[in-house]
């Protein structure tokens, strides 16, 4: 019979939004088999795993320490490096094509990185030619570039990223200046200049960055599968 090693995760509570979303990327990080779980009292997430070497909170942070060393020199998310797409310099972002764009042969170049790009747009089977608006989590007046909702939380992790991983798992506390990336509802919202992302500060850097790394689990519906059942 197999076993599972529960790891309980007290950082990571089911109902703040920011939470449940870091459980989902820290699973997504996990190459061996597990599952998720939620405690009834204190809606902690529990991790639990197969492999062995899985074991504590610890063996998680070591392992993410991993998958942050792993990331090439311009790229962002781990064991993925097409995606997200570099701008040029000078040129438009290319996460923003148009809808045509997405179903035709501008796709190639991402390759293994489709499933992060489906996640990123809700037009997806719209063929009007109109660029597209950015995704749910870039609605606001001047959206950054959609590559840096991936890889400026990943940096901001870098600076220090065994004690900001370990306190995303055990017991949040916010830094100064960190943004949130309209993914943290808690996060003490601004228009500093300074700050990287659309708005933002007071934020939990590594739970902010295992968020990120969901993402591509909640893909939008392409449209043009719906027909005939709305």
């Amino acid at each position: 019979m197999t076993r599972y090693v529960p790891i309980e995760l007290p950082g990571l509570i089911g109902d703040e939004p920011l939470g449940f979303l870091a459980a989902i990327g820290l699973a997504t990080q996990i190459m061996e088999n597990s599952y998720l779980s939620w405690s009834p009292e204190t809606h902690h997430a529990i991790l639990h795993c197969r492999d062995s070497r899985f074991s504590s909170i610890d063996d998680l942070v070591s392992m993410l320490l991993r998958r942050l060393d792993e990331i090439q020199p311009g790229w962002a998310i781990p064991n993925q490096t097409n995606f997200p797409l570099r701008r040029r310099r000078g040129g438009p972002d290319p996460l923003r094509m148009r809808p045509y764009d997405y179903q035709g042969r501008e796709l190639r170049p991402y390759k293994g990185g489709l499933s992060w790009l489906k996640a990123h747009t809700d037009q997806s089977g719209d063929r009007r030619p109109r660029v597209l608006r950015a995704d749910p989590l870039h609605r606001h007046p001047r959206p950054p570039d959609h590559r840096s909702f991936w890889y400026y939380p990943m940096l901001e992790v870098k600076k220090d990223p065994r004690r900001l991983l370990t306190e995303a798992l055990t017991g949040w506390r916010r830094v100064d200046g960190a943004d949130g990336w309209l993914l943290d509802h808690h996060a003490t919202y601004s228009t500093d200049p300074g700050i990287r992302g659309p708005s933002g500060s007071m934020a939990v850097p590594g739970a902010t960055w295992l968020a990120t790394l969901a993402v591509h689990k909640f893909p939008f519906q392409d449209r043009s599968t719906l027909k005939g059942v709305l």
